[in-house]
């Protein structure tokens, strides 16, 4: 029995062995002859470009249209066929793609076959680069009407366009392109320029924002007599409507103590530890506006109050609390920009600024309604670190 099992385990390993062998063979043999002549092709028709044999061009497209069903074989893609088209100056296959083309972004991920990853597009590129004032030639010497040649040329430049050497760039191109659909208000080619050619992004008139900060805090008048300078620890949350801001702030100021003793509903202590509440609603609108800096006066109203630490409330005659009070508050904010990030969605990007805040306020809170020798009123300067966020758009 054993001899038996042993020579059975064999013949499994040497059967396995086979079928891998003979799997492997079948893949390195295996030729798809579609794969075949859409690189092949691509190949040939940049050849036949260099050698002027244009006519040669046009019956290997014409074989290729025919041979595939453009719904589910990419031989070329959009930008590489029209470049073929001008060089052999199809302008009619252009004005004619032109008006029934629809850009989707999964649209070729449904496909069977794709145009290889080749470096034939660069190609095609160089020659279209390189015979540009010819084919400007024959868009102007052709029967076209003046729409249709405005279109070829704002296609043609779309197509040549260099971010490198910037002659034309894409800002020449959406410039042209707003031209056109200014001149052509009920164009054919309306969407096709919006949506392929023209590429304008713009900034939501909504953005919001955030920050932490940390400064300075003091009274006026009689106030400072009896209360001591503060640190202000903040919180703000921003909303932005384009360049106007509306800012909810608060702000616990801390290591402040009675200087001198008073009375409000009880003793207040010399010494006796104390924190400074305020909390703001304001709207501001920049006077200065450069590329990182802004500086934006702002004006709203405020809540504030002064009592001790609950722990140090706790303690036998330290539970007293000047309350809340309601005032105004106004001052300036500068905002300087440092670092710019982008997260990019389907539709539209969120681009965030960091943003370093220095403010300075001032508060008409007073707490004299409750003690006349309290008759100040609060002023803070504070340095903060925050962030803010904007959608960006395309504009079609």
């Amino acid at each position: 029995m054993k001899p038996f099992f042993i020579s059975f385990f064999f013949i499994l390993i040497f059967t396995s062995s086979f079928f891998s062998q003979d799997i492997e063979k079948e893949i390195l043999n295996y030729n798809d002859i579609d794969i075949q002549i859409i690189g092949k092709s691509r190949k040939l028709i940049i050849d036949k470009l260099k050698e002027g044999d244009f006519n040669k061009v046009r019956e290997i497209l014409n074989y290729l249209d025919n041979k595939f069903d453009t719904s589910k074989v990419i031989v070329f893609w959009d930008t590489e066929r029209w470049q073929i088209e001008y060089l052999i100056n199809n302008l009619s296959y252009i004005l004619n793609s032109s008006k029934i083309f629809k850009h989707s972004s999964y649209e070729y991920l449904n496909t069977k076959l794709q145009a290889p990853q080749d470096l034939i597009w660069q190609e095609i590129k160089e020659l279209t680069k390189s015979k540009y004032s010819e084919l400007q030639n024959n868009i102007e010497v052709s029967l076209l009407n003046n729409e249709e040649k405005d279109l070829l040329n704002l296609t043609l430049n779309y197509l040549v366009q260099d971010e490198v050497e910037r002659k034309i760039t894409q800002e020449n191109v959406n410039s042209q392109a707003d031209i056109f659909l200014e001149k052509y208000k009920y164009s054919s080619y309306t969407y096709f320029v919006r949506n392929y050619i023209r590429f304008v992004y713009k900034f939501s008139d909504w953005a919001y924002g955030y920050g932490i900060d940390l400064g300075f805090g003091s009274f006026t008048d009689g106030t400072i007599h009896y209360i001591k300078s503060y640190l202000p620890l903040g919180m703000q949350l921003d909303l932005y409507y384009k360049d106007f801001v509306s800012s909810l702030r608060f702000s616990a100021g801390v290591i402040s103590k009675v200087k001198q003793e008073f009375e409000y509903i009880g003793i207040w202590k010399k010494d006796l530890k104390l924190n400074i509440y305020h909390a703001e609603l304001s709207l501001g609108f920049p006077i200065m506006y450069f590329s990182n800096l802004r500086v934006n006066p702002y004006a709203g109203v405020a809540l504030g109050n002064i009592s001790p630490p609950s722990e140090v409330a706790k303690e036998d005659g330290n539970d007293v609390d000047l309350g809340t009070e309601f005032g105004f508050v106004f001052g300036f904010n500068t905002t300087i920009s440092f670092s710019s990030t982008v997260n990019k969605f389907d539709d539209f990007s969120l681009f965030g600024d960091w943003l370093l805040n220095i403010r300075f306020g001032y508060s008409t809170v007073s707490f004299k309604d409750r003690n006349p020798l309290l008759n100040g009123n609060t002023y803070f300067i504070t340095l903060g670190f925050g962030g803010i966020s904007r959608s960006l758009f395309r504009d079609l």
